[in-house]
């Protein structure tokens, strides 16, 4: 069980960047992707990611965990990715606690994150991760904290054999550099 359903699922992927976009403008076209296939008959949801589940592209970073320190004061190492609005619906994850991303998640709201179950009960143990935050540390220029919005269940990223890994999702649509993105449609059941 990989921890997401994978049937009626049809994926592709663009960079736009390639194609001479500005990072803006790649995400109106995003944006206007996501409402174009959800309008297409027989598509119940459309949705995307900066790394393909199971392609063993994984992208890591450096954070701070509020209320969490570890044994030698260092910062947490996470894989993280950047998805598209209700993409845990398109894939089947289960949501939890809280909420998933939706529209309102943009470059210009506040800033959020989901978190898996193993991340939260590694860094959170008994807390409940929702409202607390999560802060990008390291090299990167400027820290950015987001606050977490929701819980959801374990699947797998890189490899069908893998255990849980804490493993953290930010929306695309605050990601600084769009880049290349897996986008997937889900097909409605054929109705008998």
């Amino acid at each position: 069980d990989p921890g997401f359903h994978s049937d009626h699922l049809i994926t592709f992927a663009i960079d736009p960047l390639l194609s001479g976009y500005t990072p803006e403008r790649a995400l109106r076209l995003f944006d206007d992707l996501y409402r174009r296939l959800r309008s297409v008959p027989g598509v119940s949801s459309a949705s995307s990611a900066r790394q393909p589940l199971l392609t063993g592209d994984v992208n890591m970073s450096a954070y701070e965990v509020e209320g969490y320190q570890n044994s030698e004061g260092k910062h947490v190492t996470l894989q993280r990715n950047a998805i598209g609005p209700r993409f845990f619906s398109v894939m089947g994850i289960p949501l939890m606690a809280g909420r998933e991303f939706d529209d309102s998640d943009s470059g210009r709201s506040q800033r959020v994150a989901i978190v898996n179950q193993t991340l939260a009960k590694k860094y959170f143990g008994g807390r409940d991760p929702l409202g607390l935050h999560i802060t990008t540390a390291g090299r990167e220029k400027k820290p950015v904290t987001a606050e977490i919005v929701g819980v959801v269940k374990d699947s797998k990223y890189d490899d069908v054999r893998e255990s849980p890994k804490p493993f953290l999702y930010r929306p695309a649509a605050q990601d600084e550099s769009p880049g290349t993105r897996t986008l997937w449609r889900r097909r409605c059941r054929k109705l008998r």
